[in-house]
């Protein structure tokens, strides 16, 4: 901000360079960035709010922004979310069959009328 005070430019290229450069951060800190876009643009103002972001940041003692995702990002989310446990549990099924299959597991009787599953498990005992 001190090569601003230097070197005048034009308010809206460092209205945007804050934005680029702390974007994140405003997004956590949606007051200083409406200060920001609705406030007449000042070199003082924008020095105050790199110093209220300073300060803000010191307090939270984290060097990164938590941002606040949006309704529809959330219900995104959970969408993938229960798609992946699906995929999950699906593979997880699948592969439990395969193990039955590989292991022992066969069909009883020899009429369709009569078939039962029978599980022979390694330790020798037959669960009909």
């Amino acid at each position: 901000m001190a090569l601003v005070a230097a070197y005048p430019v034009p308010l809206r290229m460092v209205r945007g360079h804050m934005h680029w450069m702390v974007g994140d951060w405003v997004a956590e800190h949606t007051d200083l960035r409406h200060n920001i876009n609705r406030l007449p643009p000042t070199v003082q103002l924008f020095c105050q709010m790199v110093d209220g972001l300073r300060a803000r940041v010191a307090a939270s003692s984290r060097d990164y922004p938590i941002l606040n995702l949006r309704t529809a990002e959330l219900a995104t989310a959970d969408r993938e979310e229960a798609k992946r446990a699906a995929i999950e549990e699906k593979e997880r099924e699948a592969d439990a069959l395969d193990r039955l299959e590989r292991n022992g597991c066969r069909v009883a009787g020899g009429c369709a009328e009569e078939d039962e599953l029978v599980i022979v498990w390694s330790d020798g005992l037959v669960f009909i």
